[in-house]
């Protein structure tokens, strides 16, 4: 699962559980609350977006092994007599799953060879940098290509693809809750306002269209100055990139307005109950009279998601809530069901 071979990460264990993400949480409230917390550099090794779709295989095992099988029954088709290596082609088979829903599939060859070139050769197995070999690269290329060219592949990668695309949206949309409301300093690299399904560089340093961005921003500043519900959940249930845009824009307002709640203040951890207890990440962060609850899904943001719910600690318990994302009124007590949440992605501000 080539998402968890990330710069700064660690392949295993896969994972974490929420208890020892809390814990994380809360050490670095106390000791390091200034520190970066970054999603996405100049050296990426995939953008934090493609990341996510990537991410989302581990849901889905079942609908990869049958689509690696399709995809390698047309890749016979094009392979040399001994390239690509079947790791190459299989890290080809995840990065096109990724890719594939929405892109630019005109551009996808040359994205593709470039990316799995610089792979192949920072394996360094059958090439590297300092010694490549041109023969196998020539057949790495011509392998990528005609893959591409196949007219069976979209019937292939197709299906899983978008699956990939959705349950990868509900994951940057949680990324992107989290990033800017845990402890830390967010760090936000160029172009990633809006869905970065880059690869490693060159690709995640093509130039940035700052205009677009612009005028995204101006066109929801009202909604910015005073959210509303129906926007936001549209977007959402569109799996437009705005949302993303718009979860960012409005959690740094906040993030500026309350600045010792996010360098100062503490960090507790939800506990989630009843029976969809293990579906839900939840977090209180206080500092003084200020409150901060955070909640969002652990899986895809899906209608069938079991409720649970949430046990407010006793300086929470009396509190009223509003959501910053929506402008809505939470009914508050010590108990707070999911159902009653604005939207699966909740930042609700205790009201003064």
């Amino acid at each position: 699962l080539v998402a968890l071979n990330e710069v700064g990460g660690e392949p295993a264990p896969p994972g974490t559980t929420p208890q020892a993400f809390h814990a994380r949480a809360r050490f670095r409230a106390q000791r390091y609350p200034r520190t970066l917390a970054a999603t996405a550099t100049h050296d990426h090794k995939r953008g934090e977006d493609t990341r996510m779709r990537l991410l989302a295989l581990a849901r889905h095992p079942d609908a990869w092994d049958a689509s690696v099988r399709a995809l390698a029954e047309i890749g016979e088709q094009h392979r040399g007599l001994h390239a690509p290596a079947r790791a190459d082609e299989f890290l080809c088979y995840q990065i096109l799953a990724a890719l594939w829903h929405g892109a630019d599939h005109d551009a996808l060859p040359d994205r593709l060879w470039t990316y799995l070139q610089k792979a192949s050769r920072e394996s360094k197995r059958r090439t590297s940098w300092i010694n490549p070999d041109a023969a196998y690269e020539q057949a790495l290329e011509r392998f990528v290509r005609g893959l591409l060219a196949d007219d069976r592949l979209p019937g292939a990668i197709g299906p899983l693809a978008a699956t990939l695309a959705a349950d990868g949206y509900s994951y940057t949309l949680s990324q992107t809750v989290l990033k800017y409301t845990t402890p830390g300093v967010p760090d936000l690299y160029q172009g990633a306002e809006l869905m970065d399904l880059s690869l490693v560089d060159p690709d995640n340093r093509r130039p940035v269209d700052y205009a677009h961005r612009r005028a995204l921003l101006e066109a929801m500043q009202d909604l910015l100055d005073a959210p509303a519900p129906d926007p936001l959940r549209a977007w959402i249930q569109d799996g437009d990139e705005r949302a993303k845009y718009f979860l960012t824009a409005r959690l740094l307002r906040l993030r500026r307005a309350h600045p010792a709640l996010f360098t100062g203040g503490d960090y507790h951890a939800v506990e989630a109950e009843g029976e969809g207890a293990e579906a839900w990440l939840a977090a209180l962060r206080t500092h003084e009279e200020a409150a901060l609850l955070v909640v969002v899904p652990r899986g895809p943001a899906r209608e069938d998601v079991p409720p649970a719910v949430l046990r407010l600690p006793e300086t929470a318990a009396s509190a009223h809530w509003r959501c910053v994302l929506t402008g809505e009124a939470v009914e508050g007590g010590p108990a707070l069901a999911t159902r009653a949440l604005p939207l699966p992605w909740a930042v609700l501000r205790a009201e003064p």
